[in-house]
Protein backbone atom coordinates (compact mmCIF):
# COMPACT_ATOMS: atom_id res chain seq x y z
CA UNK A 1 0.00 0.00 0.00
CA UNK A 2 1.73 3.17 -1.25
CA UNK A 3 0.46 6.48 0.10
CA UNK A 4 1.69 9.94 -0.77
CA UNK A 5 1.06 12.66 1.82
CA UNK A 6 0.55 15.88 -0.15
CA UNK A 7 2.25 18.11 2.44
CA UNK A 8 -0.37 17.71 5.18
CA UNK A 9 -0.13 20.36 7.91
CA UNK A 10 -1.73 18.08 10.52
CA UNK A 11 1.03 16.46 12.61
CA UNK A 12 -1.37 13.77 13.80
CA UNK A 13 -1.76 12.52 10.22
CA UNK A 14 1.97 11.81 9.95
CA UNK A 15 2.00 10.14 13.37
CA UNK A 16 -0.83 7.80 12.32
CA UNK A 17 0.97 6.88 9.11
CA UNK A 18 4.27 6.29 10.89
CA UNK A 19 2.45 3.98 13.30
CA UNK A 20 0.90 1.88 10.55
CA UNK A 21 4.16 1.61 8.59
CA UNK A 22 5.91 0.23 11.68
CA UNK A 23 3.17 -2.38 12.14
CA UNK A 24 3.22 -3.53 8.51
CA UNK A 25 6.29 -3.12 6.29
CA UNK A 26 4.12 -3.48 3.17
CA UNK A 27 2.71 0.01 3.87
CA UNK A 28 4.92 2.70 2.35
CA UNK A 29 4.65 6.48 2.66
CA UNK A 30 6.02 9.43 0.79
CA UNK A 31 5.78 12.89 2.36
CA UNK A 32 5.79 15.74 -0.14
CA UNK A 33 7.51 18.98 0.82
CA UNK A 34 4.93 21.07 -1.06
CA UNK A 35 1.32 20.64 -2.09
CA UNK A 36 1.17 19.31 -5.65
CA UNK A 37 -2.45 18.13 -5.94
CA UNK A 38 -3.57 14.66 -6.98
CA UNK A 39 -1.49 14.08 -10.12
CA UNK A 40 1.92 14.82 -8.60
CA UNK A 41 1.00 13.16 -5.31
CA UNK A 42 -0.16 10.02 -7.15
CA UNK A 43 3.02 9.92 -9.23
CA UNK A 44 5.06 10.01 -6.02
CA UNK A 45 3.08 7.04 -4.70
CA UNK A 46 3.66 5.16 -7.96
CA UNK A 47 7.38 5.89 -7.74
CA UNK A 48 7.74 3.96 -4.47
CA UNK A 49 5.73 0.99 -5.74
CA UNK A 50 7.76 -2.11 -6.59
CA UNK A 51 4.99 -4.31 -7.99
CA UNK A 52 4.25 -4.99 -11.65
CA UNK A 53 0.75 -3.48 -11.41
CA UNK A 54 -0.83 -0.37 -9.87
CA UNK A 55 -4.36 -0.53 -8.44
CA UNK A 56 -5.87 2.89 -7.80
CA UNK A 57 -7.81 3.33 -4.55
CA UNK A 58 -9.25 6.62 -3.31
CA UNK A 59 -8.49 7.23 0.34
CA UNK A 60 -12.10 7.00 1.56
CA UNK A 61 -13.39 4.12 -0.58
CA UNK A 62 -13.62 0.38 0.10
CA UNK A 63 -12.30 -2.70 -1.69
CA UNK A 64 -14.07 -6.03 -1.76
CA UNK A 65 -12.14 -8.40 0.51
CA UNK A 66 -11.28 -10.65 -2.44
CA UNK A 67 -10.56 -7.82 -4.92
CA UNK A 68 -6.82 -8.37 -5.21
CA UNK A 69 -7.27 -12.13 -5.59
CA UNK A 70 -9.55 -11.64 -8.60
CA UNK A 71 -7.14 -9.09 -10.06
CA UNK A 72 -4.15 -11.42 -9.66
CA UNK A 73 -6.08 -14.31 -11.21
CA UNK A 74 -7.12 -12.12 -14.14
CA UNK A 75 -3.52 -11.01 -14.71
CA UNK A 76 -2.30 -14.61 -14.89
CA UNK A 77 -5.25 -15.91 -16.92
CA UNK A 78 -4.95 -13.16 -19.55
CA UNK A 79 -1.21 -13.13 -20.21
CA UNK A 80 -0.41 -10.02 -18.17
CA UNK A 81 -2.67 -7.36 -19.75
CA UNK A 82 -2.07 -3.60 -19.68
CA UNK A 83 -5.37 -2.56 -18.07
CA UNK A 84 -7.91 -4.32 -15.86
CA UNK A 85 -11.14 -2.93 -14.49
CA UNK A 86 -14.03 -4.28 -12.43
CA UNK A 87 -17.66 -3.49 -11.75
CA UNK A 88 -18.37 -1.13 -8.85
CA UNK A 89 -21.10 0.20 -6.59
CA UNK A 90 -21.57 3.00 -4.08
CA UNK A 91 -21.49 2.94 -0.30
CA UNK A 92 -22.88 5.22 2.40
CA UNK A 93 -23.44 4.83 6.12
CA UNK A 94 -27.19 5.25 5.65
CA UNK A 95 -27.76 3.00 2.62
CA UNK A 96 -24.84 0.62 2.80
CA UNK A 97 -23.96 -0.75 -0.63
CA UNK A 98 -26.22 0.48 -3.42
CA UNK A 99 -26.38 1.70 -7.05
CA UNK A 100 -24.28 -1.06 -8.67
CA UNK A 101 -22.58 -0.31 -11.98
CA UNK A 102 -22.38 -3.47 -14.08
CA UNK A 103 -20.05 -2.64 -16.95
CA UNK A 104 -19.49 -4.04 -20.41
CA UNK A 105 -16.31 -5.63 -21.63
CA UNK A 106 -14.11 -3.02 -23.25
CA UNK A 107 -16.21 -0.85 -25.56
CA UNK A 108 -14.11 1.85 -27.19
CA UNK A 109 -17.00 4.03 -28.34
CA UNK A 110 -18.69 3.86 -24.93
CA UNK A 111 -15.44 4.87 -23.24
CA UNK A 112 -15.26 7.95 -25.43
CA UNK A 113 -18.66 8.92 -24.00
CA UNK A 114 -17.60 8.73 -20.35
CA UNK A 115 -15.05 7.10 -18.06
CA UNK A 116 -16.86 3.88 -17.29
CA UNK A 117 -13.59 2.06 -16.49
CA UNK A 118 -13.05 4.18 -13.37
CA UNK A 119 -12.94 1.80 -10.35
CA UNK A 120 -11.37 -0.63 -9.76
CA UNK A 121 -8.74 0.38 -12.31
CA UNK A 122 -5.50 -1.64 -12.39
CA UNK A 123 -2.63 -0.69 -14.70
CA UNK A 124 0.61 -2.37 -15.71
CA UNK A 125 3.33 -0.28 -14.08
CA UNK A 126 5.72 -0.51 -17.03
CA UNK A 127 3.08 1.12 -19.26
CA UNK A 128 2.39 3.86 -16.71
CA UNK A 129 6.13 4.55 -16.50
CA UNK A 130 6.40 4.64 -20.29
CA UNK A 131 3.65 7.25 -20.72
CA UNK A 132 4.83 9.38 -17.80
CA UNK A 133 2.13 8.65 -15.22
CA UNK A 134 -0.51 11.21 -14.34
CA UNK A 135 -0.33 14.63 -15.97
CA UNK A 136 -0.55 18.00 -14.27
CA UNK A 137 -3.50 20.00 -15.58
CA UNK A 138 -5.96 17.08 -15.60
CA UNK A 139 -6.69 16.99 -11.86
CA UNK A 140 -10.20 15.72 -11.24
CA UNK A 141 -10.14 13.79 -14.53
CA UNK A 142 -6.65 12.39 -14.14
CA UNK A 143 -7.89 8.78 -14.21
CA UNK A 144 -9.69 9.34 -17.53
CA UNK A 145 -6.62 10.94 -19.06
CA UNK A 146 -4.42 8.10 -17.80
CA UNK A 147 -6.76 5.39 -19.13
CA UNK A 148 -6.99 7.05 -22.55
CA UNK A 149 -3.21 7.13 -22.86
CA UNK A 150 -2.86 3.51 -21.69
CA UNK A 151 -5.51 2.45 -24.21
CA UNK A 152 -3.53 4.19 -26.95
CA UNK A 153 -0.62 1.89 -26.05
CA UNK A 154 -2.73 -1.28 -25.90
CA UNK A 155 -4.42 -3.86 -28.09
CA UNK A 156 -8.05 -4.70 -27.34
CA UNK A 157 -7.07 -8.08 -25.84
CA UNK A 158 -4.83 -6.24 -23.35
CA UNK A 159 -7.83 -4.50 -21.72
CA UNK A 160 -9.73 -6.88 -19.47
CA UNK A 161 -13.02 -6.47 -17.60
CA UNK A 162 -13.73 -8.38 -14.37
CA UNK A 163 -17.56 -8.72 -14.17
CA UNK A 164 -17.64 -8.62 -10.37
CA UNK A 165 -18.31 -5.66 -8.03
CA UNK A 166 -14.89 -5.26 -6.40
CA UNK A 167 -14.96 -1.56 -5.54
CA UNK A 168 -17.30 0.39 -3.26
CA UNK A 169 -17.30 4.13 -3.96
CA UNK A 170 -18.10 6.05 -0.78
CA UNK A 171 -20.83 8.69 -1.07
CA UNK A 172 -20.77 11.87 0.99
CA UNK A 173 -22.10 15.38 0.45
CA UNK A 174 -19.00 16.71 -1.33
CA UNK A 175 -18.08 13.69 -3.43
CA UNK A 176 -18.56 13.15 -7.16
CA UNK A 177 -20.17 9.85 -6.19
CA UNK A 178 -23.09 11.93 -4.90
CA UNK A 179 -23.16 14.39 -7.81
CA UNK A 180 -20.88 15.35 -10.68
CA UNK A 181 -21.79 18.98 -9.94
CA UNK A 182 -19.59 18.83 -6.85
CA UNK A 183 -16.54 18.97 -9.12
CA UNK A 184 -17.79 20.73 -12.22
CA UNK A 185 -14.29 21.44 -13.49
CA UNK A 186 -13.81 17.74 -14.21
CA UNK A 187 -15.96 17.97 -17.34
CA UNK A 188 -13.71 20.52 -19.06
CA UNK A 189 -10.62 18.50 -18.15
CA UNK A 190 -12.15 15.27 -19.43
CA UNK A 191 -12.98 17.08 -22.66
CA UNK A 192 -9.37 18.25 -22.91
CA UNK A 193 -8.12 14.69 -22.39
CA UNK A 194 -10.43 13.37 -25.14
CA UNK A 195 -9.49 16.10 -27.60
CA UNK A 196 -5.78 15.44 -27.06
CA UNK A 197 -6.34 11.70 -27.44
CA UNK A 198 -8.02 12.13 -30.82
CA UNK A 199 -5.45 14.69 -31.94
CA UNK A 200 -2.62 12.28 -31.19
CA UNK A 201 -4.24 9.06 -32.40
CA UNK A 202 -6.81 9.83 -35.11
CA UNK A 203 -5.30 12.13 -37.71
CA UNK A 204 -7.46 11.23 -40.72
CA UNK A 205 -6.93 12.56 -44.23
CA UNK A 206 -10.48 13.91 -44.31
CA UNK A 207 -10.65 15.52 -40.86
CA UNK A 208 -10.49 14.80 -37.16
CA UNK A 209 -13.18 13.68 -34.69
CA UNK A 210 -15.00 16.43 -32.82
CA UNK A 211 -16.12 16.07 -29.22
CA UNK A 212 -19.12 17.85 -27.72
CA UNK A 213 -20.40 17.90 -24.13
CA UNK A 214 -23.83 16.32 -23.58
CA UNK A 215 -23.90 16.97 -19.82
CA UNK A 216 -21.49 16.72 -16.88
CA UNK A 217 -18.78 14.24 -17.85
CA UNK A 218 -20.81 12.84 -20.75
CA UNK A 219 -19.60 13.36 -24.31
CA UNK A 220 -20.50 12.73 -27.92
CA UNK A 221 -17.88 12.04 -30.57
CA UNK A 222 -18.74 13.16 -34.09
CA UNK A 223 -16.63 11.26 -36.62
CA UNK A 224 -15.76 12.93 -39.93
CA UNK A 225 -16.87 11.39 -43.20
CA UNK A 226 -14.71 11.26 -46.32
CA UNK A 227 -15.68 13.57 -49.19
CA UNK A 228 -16.37 10.54 -51.33
CA UNK A 229 -18.55 8.50 -49.03
CA UNK A 230 -18.32 4.70 -49.50
CA UNK A 231 -21.31 2.91 -50.94
CA UNK A 232 -23.37 0.65 -48.71
CA UNK A 233 -24.93 -2.48 -50.16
Amino acid sequence: LCISDDNSTDKEVRAIKDGFSKKDKRIKFHFRKSNGHISLASNDAIAIAKGDYIALLDHDDLLHKHALFFVAKTIIDNNYPNLIYSDEDKFSNKKGRHFPHFKSDFNEDLFYSYNYISHLGVYKKSVIDEIGGFRVGFEGSQDYDLALRVIAHSEVNQIIHIPIVLYHWRVHSESTAASADNKGYTTSRSLKALEEYFLNNFQLDYGSPEVSIIRENRFRVIWPLPKEEPSVE
